[in-house]
This record gives C-alpha cells, sequence and structure tokens, in this order.
C-alpha cells in the first residue's frame, strides 16, 4: 500500500511540474490573456472581471467577481493617454501615464499594473481586475 502511494504521489508530482511548465510557456509566448507580455501599451477596451480588498491576493475570499454579482465595467484606455471608465451605467472621464503606471480619475490618481492583456487598477481600498477584450 505504501508503495502505491508513493508511486502516485510521483506520478502526480511529475503532472504538476509538467502542467506548471506548460503554463509558463504559454505565458511567456503570449498565450492565455488576451495580450503579450510584450506589449508596452495598455491601451485598449477592458472589461471588469473581479474586485477584492487591497492587501489581499487573487482568489481571496474577499475578491469577487463581476459577472457573479452583476457588476459591470468597461475601462477604455485611448493610445493619447486619455480614457473612460463606464460602471454601472456611469462615465468617468480618466487620464493615464503609462510610465508613471497611474490613472487619474475626478482629480484623484491611482496606481494600475498592466501585463498579458490583464490591468490591475488599485483604488483606494480596492483593486479592480479587467481583461482586454
Amino acid at each position: 500500500m505504501k508503495k502505491m502511494i508513493k508511486c502516485l504521489f510521483a506520478v502526480c508530482t511529475v503532472c504538476m511540474i509538467v502542467i506548471l511548465t506548460g503554463c509558463s510557456g504559454a505565458s511567456k509566448n503570449g498565450g492565455g490573456g488576451g495580450g503579450s507580455s510584450s506589449d508596452k501599451s495598455p491601451a485598449g477596451t477592458y472589461t471588469l472581471y473581479s474586485m477584492r480588498d487591497a492587501g489581499t491576493d487573487e482568489g481571496d475570499a474577499s475578491e469577487y467577481y463581476a459577472e457573479d454579482q452583476g457588476v459591470s465595467g468597461t475601462l477604455t484606455l485611448n493610445q493619447d493617454g486619455t480614457g473612460k471608465y463606464v460602471f454601472m451605467g456611469q462615465t468617468v472621464e480618466l487620464t493615464y501615464d503609462i510610465n508613471k503606471k497611474t490613472i487619474t480619475a475626478n482629480g484623484e490618481e491611482y496606481t494600475f499594473e498592466y501585463g498579458d492583456g490583464v490591468l490591475r487598477w488599485m483604488m483606494e481600498d480596492k483593486i479592480h481586475t479587467f481583461k482586454k477584450e
């Protein structure tokens, strides 16, 4: 019985390594996110995917998914550094700075992270995660 458990554990470990290696290769080659890590500009249209409390990890209990909660949001970033965020029918005009990684909306400046077709906008105590359309 112990030998069978050890063998099963070894097979599971090998499978996990293969899966993780495949995932990291896909992300390096631009797969799995609607964009590639070589994207320099975050310009484009994004759909709100999830929101969570600042200081928590993705998948944490505080994270909720927009679709599940009936919450909608579309973020549009133009090449010229302007854009708009339409959240639950309300539109907010904004500007963004790629070098500083900031978004300014309603006179407030917030930070953002971007890569592989995902944009995370840190707004006060919440992190809004968007996926590029």
